[in-house]
């Protein structure tokens, strides 16, 4: 599931164009829930879209203010460090890592 504040149709054409459309059952967008994130609204959206509680739902990103949101509703979160320090002003990722298959191997793990 790939969760945006942009449109499903762009959503969906960046993925494509990025090869990974194959990767991503759905896209939930932000207008479905007409709120941004990180709005708690629009993660709870994206739970319900799931059909899990919030804890069974992971979101990977490369935006503190993303994860801070997705943090404050239960989700797990796991911070793409891309060589950035994640704030200390935001709750803490359950994890992080500079990229997206470490991520992936330490959710996993979970």
């Amino acid at each position: 599931m790939a969760l945006s504040n942009g449109a499903k149709s762009s959503t969906k054409a960046l993925l494509e164009r990025a090869e990974l459309s194959h990767l991503v059952e759905e896209v939930v967008s932000v207008d479905e829930a007409r709120l941004a994130k990180p709005r708690a609204e629009v993660y709870l959206h994206a739970v319900d879209q799931a059909g899990v509680e919030p804890a069974e739902l992971a979101l990977v990103a490369a935006h503190p203010w993303d994860i801070n949101g997705a943090a404050a509703v239960g989700l797990v979160t796991a911070y793409l460090t891309a060589d950035r320090p994640y704030s200390r002003a935001m709750r803490a990722p359950d994890m992080e890592a500079s990229t997206l298959p470490e991520l992936a191997r330490r959710l996993i793990a979970l």
